[in-house]
């Protein structure tokens, strides 16, 4: 373990490295802090949006969007999926579905975002924000959250062997591979 003026050895059998996450941003959505935010800079909004559009029907989007909901803000949720948290009993996914609508959220399931644009204007934070469904249809809000997914922070890892990092059309997040009981790939860091 390194200091600045200083470092330490550090010995056991086996190592657990958490290295955390941090919210996916692919290139293609405008993110701006402003009106399209992750979930990170969401929490720094220096005010309430009127109105949001919400990108992702996970926990993350699911738990902001409830949020959302219930200090005044008008929420559509948009999710590929037909369900909102795929991982939960079907019988729970459409009560929890019932509740969010009941609290005034409209839900677009089943629906793909295709492009999320910023619009010229001033809305107070600098214009609405724009997005398109692969349907063609258009949903406009004060803001755009995008939470679909996260990504690990392994870079500081320095795992740069293609066994132990990889990055693929399938896979960008930045994921340390593992082998059968959670060592990496890496030869060194087994």
């Amino acid at each position: 373990m390194e200091r600045p003026d200083d470092f330490e050895v550090l010995t056991a059998d086996k190592f657990v490295i958490a290295t955390g996450t941090r919210p996916a941003k692919p290139a293609h959505v405008p993110f701006n802090n402003n009106t399209i935010v992750c979930s990170d800079a969401l929490l720094k909004l220096e005010t309430l949006p009127k109105s949001m559009i919400v990108v992702g029907g996970g926990v993350i989007g699911v738990e902001y969007a409830c949020m959302m909901a219930t200090l005044g803000v008008r929420v559509t949720l948009v999710e590929g999926r037909h369900e909102v948290l795929g991982f939960l009993d079907s019988e729970i996914t459409e009560a929890f579905q019932y509740q969010m609508r009941r609290a005034g959220m409209t839900l677009r399931l089943g629906e793909k975002v295709e492009k999320i644009e910023q619009l010229p204007g001033d809305n107070g934070r600098g214009g609405l924000v724009r997005a398109t469904l692969e349907s063609g249809k258009h949903l406009q809000a004060a803001t755009l959250l995008y939470a679909v997914g996260r990504q690990g922070t392994t870079a500081a890892l320095h795992l740069e062997t293609p066994a132990s990092r990889r990055t693929t059309a399938n896979d960008s997040r930045s994921t340390a591979f593992t082998r059968r009981k959670f060592p990496t790939s890496t030869p060194s860091a087994t």
